[in-house]
């Protein structure tokens, strides 16, 4: 998944709207997996694929089915990945599920 989730930072919007159902659906299920690591690993690849892609919707019709936890989790970080790019800082999780992320912070 980190691997993936790198791969997905570098495609067009247009390619990553035929990839979405491919990569989206495997994703969700590993985001309802017991291991934290995967569970992890697997929401921050959404969050990747969501914030490429542009919009958070593409997640929606993905994500029905995950229970109020993990939903939550998923809009944390996704709230965290945009404010990393807004120039807002962003906590500590903005980086998590697998390393990569960028260069951590500096933040009043």
């Amino acid at each position: 998944l980190g691997w993936l989730r790198t791969a997905v930072c570098e495609e067009p919007k247009p390619t990553l709207s035929k990839l979405a159902p491919l990569l989206l659906q495997p994703a969700s299920k590993c985001a309802e997996e017991a291991t934290p690591s995967l569970r992890e690993a697997a929401l921050a690849f959404m969050v990747a694929f969501a914030i490429q892609f542009g919009n958070r919707a593409v997640l929606a019709k993905f994500t029905t089915k995950m229970d109020d936890t993990r939903q939550k989790r998923l809009d944390e970080m996704l709230s965290e990945a945009q404010a990393v790019l807004s120039g807002g800082g962003g906590g500590a999780g903005a980086g998590a599920g697998g390393g990569g992320g960028g260069g951590g912070g500096g933040g009043a």
